[in-house]
């Protein structure tokens, strides 16, 4: 199957559907693939996949507890370094 560009005008053969919170590891950018024909169309899936069915990662936006866990630890060093 041939990749396909994510840029603007372009279909995707994935889509960003949400984060997997890690029961005890990180967070994980789950997918869809949405790929017609192709066999896992409409499987959920992680990044690494979506890699190694060659399938063209999409955007992945920022996740907001993760800004959140970065101000926090930007605060907790610039407290220390006071």
């Amino acid at each position: 199957m041939a990749k396909r560009s994510n840029r603007s005008g372009t279909k995707s053969d994935a889509v960003f559907i949400g984060w997997q919170e890690g029961f005890r590891g990180p967070r994980l950018a789950l997918f869809n693939i949405t790929a017609d024909g192709h066999p896992s169309n409409g499987s959920t899936v992680c990044e690494p996949t979506l890699r190694k069915l060659d399938i063209q990662v999409p955007e992945v936006p920022f996740h907001e507890n993760k800004a959140n866990e970065l101000r926090s630890s930007n605060n907790e060093r610039e407290m220390r370094e006071e």
